[in-house]
């Protein structure tokens, strides 16, 4: 990552890709001027601004602007890293493409299969498009066939309705092999999602069966086929939306706004705008929300993409995910550009709108080829296209003052009132992008995209729009998930978060989302499907005036209090003063244990140091390097433990399950030693001692560890998901009594009744206590009913306590 530039987001590809954009532009800089003193002096002047406002900042990138020697190193770094004449050659060519391109072979493995249909979409990158010789939808119906014969049969008709729309586009006649192929997909599959799909390729067979020219098998394949379309025209769903297929799949999971706001389209009527001294633009509701109720719904306005293997409109994944980087992707259907190899669609229609919309101005120009070489940056010149090009995004940036702010929506001028917190960033964040904004003025010149050798104040103009984005950029972008984690691993509605399943895709500009401030314990929970963003109610919101929030990262279930305090403050510049960061809610999953109160204990930003959560600096802290030792042994001892457990595989190896409980138990010593109880490696420590005691027949063990689970359950409720934790541990704690009573009744040969009264018997060493967790059980279980319903079925526990009620009845009875 650059020396210069750093970022919460790092860790990403496209801010990856924008620190080694900036550390290339730099050293160019640098070894072209023998000297680094002509980035000193620009990093001085910013120190020297005494606000850093907008206003100081423009009068000191006119001044850059005007530094003929900058200017010109500029110029020179444009046309030597984007050489106009290897990018031409980097386009559409059928010799690139022949090159990959291979007629499927009828008996090549399953492996060969796959590097094919891998051999023959990159052969689809390359293919020039209105060629003469039909090669796009020769090499469309070669894949098709692979699809087919890999049981990827929906893939497989894509395909073929791709090659079939292609040969209509261009007035040509569908080859007998593409229908007899497309017939036989259509045969193999139950249902079909495209109505106009279904129709386009019932008008193609019919046209064929009636042309007297045609092969009189495949007629006859076809006429034997043709009801199975009837039949899947049936099934398509009436409510399918073709133009919009994701509005069609929010509305099976209730996120369809009915009655949307006049003043913010994306939003329901149930939301307004209001002005807050301490937070801005905020979004409060005017009516009661119901648990789930869909607040905004929003594609982005612009965005970035993170690889290329995902459709260039609506962001639907089109290869498989690679595990390793030089693994080679398993491709999708899809269609590519018509005229570059950067992008590819899902369909046509995917095609056009981003044609439409940005592409047919990059695409034209080649500027698109920037986009890998600016990582992030790049959706500064994307977002000018998406608002009609620059001339268009010049006019509304200067008119932006006038922007009526109480009506917000997906457009541009509603993007140009979001802050670009210029004010608040360090002196080498507004030193990159300012290098960065200036650059691109020469690469919109170098692509052909405008001109200002005779107008100074044109590029100018052009340089403080960019720089307007590029400022934008730190805090309004929102990160593209391909799952989402709220949604797949909530239990309840808290979210947990999971860096394997929340896997970003991109980023992108969404102006009414943006509006939604953060909070650490956000009522919204927000869903993606491709790029396009679902806000919910998390939680019924009945109140009138209630402020709507979401997450900007930062949850008090993922991170602890000082964590989040820093990372909100040095990416978004606030002092977050949510009702979990005025109550100082934990994040206790890596805390450790202080060894004065037994409270937990965090380490600090920096890893230094460990500090007592209660009492701060007024208690020595943890060894650092003491306890980092301690928790590689305690991982070592833990992990070889959870081996033993997973290997043990007859009765004739219960040294394994020896060994399990003694590696857990060295274990369970560190655990005891430095952890909290609610630090997640200490319970999982704790699960495995249940799970070694109950394989080896311990059950008096497994029921005092057990026990102790419920008693930290029970202390620690109100945190997090605990009271879910502690309805599952009760569960599992009075099994294991019911293990202990099977026990006793198998010696004594009792029945029914019998088993009832020994069962109370045997809670009398602790009747009480038994009693008063089977109450509690009873009384968790309604409040989780209540506040998680939909979320978690509790039917196993409905049936276990009516179980354990039924024993105490039977023995009363009898």
């Amino acid at each position: 990552m650059s020396t210069h530039f750093k970022h919460q987001n790092d860790g990403d590809a496209g801010w990856q890709q924008y620190g080694q954009f900036i550390d290339s532009l730099t050293s160019f800089i640098v070894e072209k001027c023998k000297s680094d003193s002509i980035l000193k002096d620009m990093k001085l002047q910013i120190e020297q601004c005494s606000t850093r406002t907008w206003d100081e900042l423009i009068v000191l990138f006119e001044q850059q602007l005007l530094n003929s020697q900058l200017d010109s190193l500029m110029s020179n770094y444009c046309a030597s890293i984007f050489n106009m004449e290897s990018i031409a050659l980097e386009g559409k060519n059928n010799s690139i493409a022949e090159q990959f391109a291979e007629k499927p072979d009828d008996k090549a493995t399953e492996g060969e299969n796959r590097d094919q249909i891998y051999q023959l979409s990159e052969a689809l990158r390359y293919a020039e498009y209105n060629s003469a010789r039909d090669f796009v939808p020769k090499l469309l119906e070669y894949r098709g066939a692979l699809f087919y014969k890999m049981d990827q049969t929906y893939e497989a008709i894509l395909d073929f309705e791709k090659a079939l729309r292609h040969l209509i586009e261009t007035g040509k006649e569908p080859s007998k092999s593409l229908l007899y192929n497309l017939s036989n997909a259509l045969a193999k599959i139950k249902e079909f999602d495209s109505r106009s799909k279904l129709k386009l390729f019932r008008e193609t067979f019919n046209k064929y069966i009636d042309s007297p020219n045609s092969d009189p098998n495949t007629k006859n394949h076809l006429l034997s086929n043709m009801p199975k379309i009837g039949q899947l025209l049936n099934s398509v769903d009436d409510d399918m939306n073709e133009d919009d297929p994701l509005q069609s799949y929010f509305a099976t999971i209730g996120g369809i706004i009915t009655e949307p706001n006049n003043l913010m389209p994306n939003a329901t009527k149930k939301v307004e705008i209001v002005e807050r001294i301490e937070s801005g633009r905020s979004i409060i509701s005017n009516e009661s929300i119901k648990k789930g109720e869909p607040i905004m719904c929003e594609d982005p306005f612009s965005f970035y993409r993170f690889s290329n293997k995902h459709c260039g409109s609506c962001f639907r994944r089109l290869a498989s995910f690679e595990e390793k980087s030089d693994e080679k992707p398993n491709y999708y259907s899809f269609i590519p550009c018509t005229g570059c190899n950067d992008m590819i669609f899902c369909d046509w229609k995917c095609r056009d709108r981003a044609l439409d919309r940005f592409h047919r101005i990059e695409c034209q120009s080649m500027i698109s080829k920037l986009e890998t070489e600016l990582g992030i940056a790049y959706i500064a010149l994307r977002t000018i296209f998406c608002a009609g090009g620059l001339n268009n995004a010049l006019k509304h940036f200067e008119q932006r003052s006038e922007v009526n702010v109480s009506i917000h929506g997906n457009d541009y001028r509603s993007l140009l009132t979001l802050k670009t917190h210029c004010e608040e960033m360090n002196v080498d964040s507004v030193f990159c992008l300012m290098l960065t904004a200036h650059l691109l003025t020469h690469c919109l010149k170098q692509f052909g995209l405008t001109t200002f050798d005779d107008c100074p104040t044109r590029q100018h103009s052009i340089g403080s729009l960019i720089l307007y984005h590029l400022f934008q950029m730190n805090t309004n972008l929102i990160k593209i998930s391909e799952v989402n984690y709220s949604e797949q691993q909530t239990i309840g509605s808290k979210p947990k978060h999971s860096t394997e399943l929340d896997l970003p895709i991109g980023i992108g500009f969404y102006p009414t989302i943006s509006l939604v401030n953060h909070s650490c314990d956000p009522n919204l929970v927000s869903t993606f499907l491709g790029s396009r963003l679902l806000l919910r109610a998390s939680k019924p919101l009945e109140m009138v005036g209630t402020e709507l929030t979401t997450t900007y990262g930062p949850t008090y279930s993922t991170m602890n209090y000082n964590e989040r305090q820093s990372t909100l403050k040095s990416q978004y510049f606030f002092k977050c003063n949510c009702s979990a960061c005025a109550n100082r809610l934990e994040c206790y999953d890596n805390s450790f244990s202080c060894s004065i109160c037994n409270g937990p204990a965090f380490l600090n930003n920096d890893r230094s140091i460990i500090r007592c959560s209660r009492f701060n600096e007024h208690v020595p802290a943890l060894d650092v390097k003491m306890a980092i030792t301690e928790l590689e042994n305690f991982e070592i001892h833990l992990n070889a433990s959870m081996d033993f457990i997973r290997n043990y595989e007859t009765k004739n190896e219960e040294w394994k399950l020896v060994s399990a409980v003694v590696a857990g138990n060295k274990a369970e010593v560190i655990a005891n030693k430095i952890l909290f109880v609610l630090n997640q490696n200490y319970l999982k420590c704790k699960e495995q001692m249940i799970k070694c005691y109950l394989m080896m027949g311990q059950n008096d063990h497994a029921q005092i560890v057990s026990k102790h689970l419920v008693d930290i359950y029970g202390r620690y409720q109100t945190v997090g998901d605990n009271r879910i934790k502690l309805l599952q541990m009760m569960r599992k704690f009075i099994n294991i009594l019911f293990i202990q009573l099977e026990e006793q009744n198998i010696d004594h040969g009792e029945g029914d009744l019998q088993k009832a009264a020994r069962f109370v018997m045997m809670m009398d060493k602790f009747s009480h206590e038994f009693k008063g967790h089977l109450d509690k059980f009873e009384q968790i279980l309604n409040v989780c009913k209540q506040n998680y319903e939909g979320n978690v079925t509790f039917q196993d526990e409905i049936d276990f306590l009516a179980k354990s009620r039924q024993l105490f009845a039977d023995h009363h009875l009898s």
